[in-house]
Order: C-alpha cells, then sequence, then structure tokens
C-alpha cells in the first residue's frame, strides 16, 4: 500500500484550489480517483493550468497519471466553482 497525502497551492492567479479529500491509501497499478477543487475569487474571467508534482520524486516509479484537469488550461468565470478529477494508477 502507498499513502498519498494531497495538497494544492496557488501562485500568481486569485483562485483557491484545494483536494477534497486529505489522504488516499492505493496499491501500485490500482486505479484511484481523487476530487479537486476550484474557486475564482476574482471578478473577472481568469485561465489557469495546474502544476502536477509528486513529492517524495521516487512516487514518479509508482504512480500513472491516467487522467487530470493538469493536461490542459482551465478558465473559470467569476465566482466560479468547479469539482475536478484526477485519476491516478
Amino acid at each position: 500500500m502507498i499513502g498519498i497525502e494531497l495538497d494544492a497551492n496557488v501562485r500568481g492567479i486569485p483562485w483557491k484550489f484545494k483536494p477534497l479529500q486529505s489522504k488516499v491509501q492505493m496499491h501500485p497499478g490500482e486505479l484511484v480517483e481523487v476530487m479537486y477543487e476550484i474557486r475564482n475569487d476574482s471578478d473577472h474571467e481568469v485561465t489557469g493550468q495546474a502544476f502536477p508534482s509528486y513529492s517524495p520524486r521516487i512516487l514518479n516509479q509508482y504512480l500513472k497519471k491516467i487522467d487530470c484537469f493538469c493536461f490542459t488550461q482551465q478558465t473559470l468565470k467569476p465566482g466560479e466553482v468547479r469539482q475536478m478529477p484526477v485519476s491516478i494508477q
């Protein structure tokens, strides 16, 4: 089993960004979906893109992102809240 602590932070744009669960337990190769929530706190439309990272780096050997909102830019309207999945294996 691998224990994963989920985290999120934002730099340079007026978004609030957080995982909806703080930890996940999984076996390597098991498909797991986790949800993140993003909120645009500004009064204008904002486009940004998440940058995925693992810590410690050794996790790259065991985890593979199958689907992630981080693969493309996201545009949120003023005050918009969106929940988006990440599928890892």
